[in-house]
């Protein structure tokens, strides 16, 4: 799953037989190309699925207010690139049965 919005990119997927990887990044906010990023390597942990939606909005909300503090980003953009996140979760989730059992 990936969106982005005025540079600002959150990425959320899973690695067979490994952790899942979720990775917020802003561009242009790095050194020369290269985007400010945080990236984190999680297993949703949860017996549902809400539980592991829950899980992983905390996460990216926690890696979306460090972007805030490193990088200029917008007003509300939080809110605008989470909508849709936990439809879009369910769809992942049906697509992906690996995301179940993680």
């Amino acid at each position: 799953m990936v969106r982005t919005l005025e540079g600002l990119t959150l990425d959320y997927h899973i690695v067979p037989g490994d952790y899942d990887i979720m990775q917020v990044s802003v561009k242009p906010c790095g050194s020369g190309d290269d985007p400010w990023y945080m990236k984190d390597s999680l297993s949703p942990p949860g017996e549902t699925s809400a539980e592991r939606l829950a899980f992983l909005r905390k996460n990216a909300l926690e890696d979306l207010h460090n972007a805030r503090l490193n990088c200029p980003i917008s007003e509300g953009i939080e809110d605008r690139l989470l909508d849709g996140f936990d439809a879009a979760y369910a769809q992942f989730e049906k697509l992906n049965p690996d995301a179940q059992t993680h």
